[in-house]
């Protein structure tokens, strides 16, 4: 090889390599090879390139797919997280629907109790569970606003109907008891002053017995229809109350 290199040094000097074949042959396999070269470092470089976007897509496809999966988890937490709320929610309001329930019953109870006359105490109006009833209404049964307003001022006058009676039985009695009194201490007076004394005043205790009887006969009966009147509203709220409680459950 180093010969024939050497001839084509030669011919080269003495201008005779036009002529000369082996010259062109070599000028051709140069050609070849170089172009070869060319060709193979061209397309490694191409390869290359395209390895390398074929690397950055890759990276971009796994940034991305990452993004994606963590956007999932996160959707996934926030609709776990919002039925847990929804379910948290169904279940208050089932707790605090039977408490309303259990707290009207109390309160019909409570005011059947009161309608009940003693002569040794009255109804405690701070005491009616109507007010809890009307707190946990107020706090989550907007919805029901109206029967609430409702049965409460039913309630009230009902209540202070209630009270207003026993108060006047009260004040009868209480003046039906002095007098008997009086009549007791008259036993131990002279009889001069017993005679004068003590007809007029049989006839005031007589007269007092007859208007407290009237009067406690009339109580029962004059609290019967606002006792009823009551009672109906009272119905709409538990209507209502089963209404909401069957849309929870079913919801």
């Amino acid at each position: 090889m180093s010969e024939k290199i050497i001839e084509v040094t030669q011919a080269l000097s003495d201008g005779t390599f036009l002529s000369n074949w082996q010259f062109w042959l070599m000028l051709a396999a140069v050609n070849i090879v170089v172009t070869t070269a060319a060709t193979c470092i061209t397309s490694f470089y191409s390869e290359k390139g395209k390895f390398k976007a074929i690397e950055s897509n890759f990276s971009k496809v796994i940034t991305q797919l990452e993004r994606t999966t963590q956007a999932t988890k996160s959707i996934e937490l926030s609709l776990s997280h919002q039925d847990w709320i929804e379910r948290e929610f169904k279940l208050i309001r089932r707790i605090k629907l039977e408490e309303v329930m259990n707290g009207c019953l109390a309160t019909r109870d409570w005011l059947g109790k009161a309608m009940i006359y003693r002569s040794d105490e009255t109804p405690d109006a701070d005491q009616t569970p109507l007010t809890k009833v009307l707190t946990t209404i107020e706090l989550y049964f907007p919805e029901m606003a109206n029967q609430a307003d409702n049965l409460l001022q039913i309630h009230h006058k009902f209540l202070h109907k209630i009270l207003g009676l026993q108060i006047n039985l009260h004040n009868k009695e209480k003046e039906l008891i002095k007098k008997r009194g009086e009549l007791q201490a008259l036993s131990n007076a002279p009889a001069v002053l017993r005679r004068i004394a003590i007809e007029p005043l049989k006839e005031e205790i007589t007269s007092l017995e007859q208007d407290f009887n009237e009067l406690k006969s009339s109580y029962s009966n004059s609290l019967h229809a606002d006792y009823a009147k009551f009672l109906e509203s009272l119905s709409a709220v538990k209507t209502e109350i089963r209404t909401i409680m069957r849309k929870t459950i079913s919801s």
